[in-house]
This record gives C-alpha cells, sequence and structure tokens, in this order.
C-alpha cells in the first residue's frame, strides 16, 4: 500500500504493513466485494475490479472504484499492482443531478396540472355564465 492510498483510507505510517484494505469496507458492500476479492486471489489471472464504500476514521465515508492485478510468478502470488480512485464528488454530484431532475419532473406535473385545473374553470366559469344569464332573462 503506498502513502496515498494509505492517507486516502486514513490510517497511520505504521498500519500499512498490520492493517488489510478489508477492514474499512463499509459493511453493506463486504458481501459482494469480498467473494469478488477472494476469486481475485484464487484466480490464476487475479483481476479485481469493483466500486464500494470504505470507512475513514474519524472522517465518514467515501466511494471508491478500484482495479487491481494479481502479480504471479511460476504461479505464485507476489502481491498485486492497480489503482483506488475516490469518485465520492462523482456520486454525490451524480445523486444530486438526479434529485434535481426528480424536482424538474414534479414541477412540470404541478405546471400542467394548473393549466389543466385552469382551464376546466374557465370553462366551468362559461357555462355557469350562459346559466346565469339566461336566468336573468327568464
Amino acid at each position: 500500500m503506498n502513502p496515498l492510498l494509505r492517507d486516502m483510507l486514513g490510517f497511520q505510517d505504521g498500519d500499512i504493513l498490520s492493517v488489510s484494505w478489508s477492514t474499512a469496507l463499509a459493511e453493506g458492500d463486504r458481501a459482494r466485494v469480498l467473494p469478488q476479492w477472494a476469486l481475485c486471489l484464487a484466480d490464476g489471472r487475479g483481476a479485481f475490479s469493483e466500486e464500494f464504500a470504505l470507512i475513514r476514521p474519524g472522517t465518514g465515508t467515501i466511494k471508491v472504484w478500484a482495479r487491481a492485478e494479481a502479480v504471479r510468478v511460476d504461479g505464485e502470488l507476489l502481491g498485486f499492482v492497480g489503482a483506488v480512485s475516490d469518485i465520492t464528488d462523482q456520486m454525490d454530484a451524480a445523486a444530486e443531478r438526479e434529485q434535481l431532475q426528480n424536482q424538474l419532473l414534479q414541477t412540470q406535473k404541478m405546471d400542467a396540472l394548473g393549466q389543466l385545473t385552469g382551464g376546466i374553470a374557465h370553462d366551468f366559469n362559461n357555462v355557469l355564465a350562459s346559466i346565469l344569464g339566461y336566468t336573468s332573462l327568464a
């Protein structure tokens, strides 16, 4: 684990060798990600690519996309080469965009309903005006 990943996960210098990244894995993603990681360890190709949440001590949760390739020599696993990207801002922006789209749709629905009720009220008013006109003539 390089210092950038260590800092992203909120680990201390001494934690690099003693702590696994999977300890920071969010509970909701464990059931999906850990079996994929186990397949990566067991597979001869050793490819891993997942999106998941990691818990940073004291600062909350971040969303990451991780890709790793196993490095093997004569079938023996030596380690992994990969990248972990913090996609929290992109995910938050996507969620905000979806929320704004939902608000826009709701506003459009309310506008259409307002136009419909205004049209109905206008037509009803025309019918009432003719009834009142004929009533006054009678």
